[in-house]
């Protein structure tokens, strides 16, 4: 407390900080659906001037995609696509899993076979 003539004084309570304008935070999920949206849009437009050999544009995949499910051929093409993937996969593992055992057990193995 201060003294001015003869009178005691409490010091000024300090002033309360205006509130700050904040930006307003737009949600993470409203910016990606804008760029998957944004994404598809161009790619909707730009797609029509590419052969079709080379690709083709979201709404043409999509009656494609409704076609081949409707006329059962696109679970065939599933199955065929799928059975080299299932015989990778599985050989991947027969011989992945054993050689990564070699490798971590044997220090020759992993100075020859390993990559730095």
């Amino acid at each position: 407390m201060a003294e001015i003539a003869g009178r005691t004084t409490q010091p000024a309570a300090p002033a309360e900080p205006e509130p700050e304008a904040r930006p307003r935070v737009v949600p993470a999920w409203i910016i990606t659906t804008a760029s998957v949206v944004g994404l598809l849009l161009l790619w909707q437009v730009l797609g029509r001037n590419i052969n079709p050999v080379f690709g083709s544009y979201p709404s043409q995949i999509a009656l494609a995609f409704v076609d081949l499910a409707a006329s059962g051929k696109l679970w065939t093409a599933l199955i065929e696509s799928l059975q080299p993937f299932v015989v990778g996969y599985g050989l991947a593992i027969l011989l992945g899993v054993p050689l990564g055992l070699v490798i971590g057990r044997f220090r020759f193995a992993e100075a020859s076979l390993a990559s730095t």
